[in-house]
């Protein structure tokens, strides 16, 4: 049964006084996390470089729609991340129980804001269309996108699952996990995209990229429900589907996840404007993008993994009441991403001809490609400091300063120094890269002194101290 209460043993016990927040703990719990978000970023590099294959209009197309239904689900993704932080300062607090029914109250609310989700998915011509995407790409993007939001409730799942493990310090479950879904999906969506005349499956080009894609995810989702079956079995108290969770908890969940789920439709709304405005340019720049985009965010994933470490350590510790040791955790983390993101800029800058010709053998492509590089190089060095210290204070939950920040950063300056870039001085795709760099070190200027200044951790001081009472099953 869940819900056992305060004197429950917790998950994972609390390491010395000296020796939390330090580096060594940060690393101990980042690299199943780098991991973990090495093999999620996978899934969609995975999908980028087979429908190379199939040619660039459909490569464009898949990666149009993947940003565009990221664009949709992001949201409720930044709502169902709070997960993690209560689930971390439950843990800290020696609560495995009321641990246990947050990650429950993560499934319900998955659940249901799957439903509005999946309804988008009846008009994806219409949306591409609206949005000005280049005709020829329209075809492989509104096929793979409706796909995509119709299977996204397992997608919902298992991020919230996954939250759900890194909260209470195992990161290894959701790394273990993901890298077999990726090597599922690679395996499936092969087949489906290219076709196997042998079997009989014709090539089904950008559906069948979605359609291995969701199946993986569902593989993924089934996967964390066996596992936190078989905790609940030996007497853990792990989250479950068929509970009733408790509505303060829900409430809880969405007040304070509503801000961060703002800040995420924000900066990837921001980005999302961008993309469709090179998707005006022609198939050439949008493939050019893409594949820059696809290797930068394959890049900064992992430093969001190591963010999440900092999110779980964060709460953690400031459910313990150890001030001090959260404190130490974000700038641990701040250190452990800076290094991290700039030897990937050292990396962007000696292999970015042969990391684009990796995805499409298109001289011009790979010409405009490896110059987009040279400023995703650029953007490395603020986005380690970004990411990390934007996860520190989502552990405080302190996501209405990082919505405040978002909106600043992103929309009042970021779009409209983009814009200005491409269309009056005529920088074209390379104009916004240098848009994105400028974006990207302003929010992280915002976030380090806001973390300096210490506000965060008192922004979820009050918790309520009762225990959490036995869920019943229904």
């Amino acid at each position: 049964m869940e819900g056992s209460g305060p004197s429950s043993p917790p998950p994972h016990a609390l390491p010395p006084p000296e020796a939390r927040g330090r580096t060594r703990e940060v690393l101990h719990l980042a690299w199943p996390a780098v991991i973990n978000m090495i093999s999620i970023t996978l899934l969609g590099t995975a999908d980028t470089i087979l429908m190379g294959r199939v040619g660039t209009e459909a490569q464009a197309g898949v990666g149009i729609a993947m940003t565009f239904l990221f664009t949709v689900m992001c949201f409720f993704l930044g709502i169902l991340d709070m997960v993690q932080t209560f689930v971390a300062r439950a843990t800290g607090r020696g609560d495995a129980g009321k641990a246990a029914a947050y990650g429950s109250a993560g499934f319900h609310l998955a659940l249901l804001f799957s439903i509005p989700t999946a309804l988008t998915a009846f008009g994806s011509d219409y949306f591409f269309e609206l949005l000005g995407t280049t005709p020829e790409i329209i075809p492989a993007a509104s096929a793979y996108f409706r796909i995509r939001m119709i299977g996204c409730v397992f997608f919902y799942l298992s991020r919230t699952s996954d939250a759900w493990f890194r909260g209470i310090g195992d990161t290894r479950t959701p790394m273990f996990v993901t890298v077999a879904e990726n090597a599922l999906n690679v395996g499936i969506s092969l087949v489906l995209i290219l076709g196997w005349e042998r079997a009989g499956i014709p090539a089904m080009g950008a559906r069948g990229a979605a359609l291995g894609t969701v199946i993986a995810t569902a593989a993924h989702t089934l996967a964390n429900a066996l596992i936190a079956a078989r905790m609940r079995a030996r007497g853990r108290p792990s989250p479950a589907y068929f509970v009733r969770s408790r509505l303060d908890y829900l409430r809880k969940t969405v007040r304070v996840g509503f801000p961060s789920g703002i800040h995420w439709l924000l900066d990837v709304g921001a980005w999302t404007v961008f993309t469709f405005t090179v998707a005006s340019m022609g198939p050439t720049p949008v493939a050019a993008n893409l594949i820059a985009l696809t290797v930068v965010r394959a890049a900064f994933m992992p430093g969001y993994g190591i963010g999440t470490a900092g999110q779980t350590l964060v709460g953690k510790y400031l459910g313990a009441g150890d001030d001090d040791s959260a404190e130490r955790a974000g700038w641990a983390t701040v250190r452990v991403g800076a290094v991290y993101m700039a030897f990937m800029g050292v990396i962007f800058l000696t292999f970015r001809t042969p990391l684009v010709a990796l995805f499409n053998g298109d001289p011009e492509v790979i010409s405009l490609g490896a110059r987009l590089l040279l400023w995703g190089a650029v953007f490395q060095l603020g986005d380690g400091v970004c990411v990390t210290l934007n996860g520190a204070l989502r552990g405080a939950g302190d996501t209405r300063f990082v919505m405040k920040a978002g909106i600043l950063t992103s929309w009042l300056f970021f779009l409209p120094v983009t814009l200005v870039l491409i269309h009056v001085f005529g920088l074209g795709v390379e104009g916004g890269w240098i848009g994105i760099c400028a974006w990207v070190f302003s929010q992280a200027i915002l976030f380090a002194r806001r973390f300096q200044g210490g506000a965060w951790k008192r922004v979820l001081r009050v918790e309520e101290p009762r225990p959490v009472p036995e869920a019943e099953v229904v």
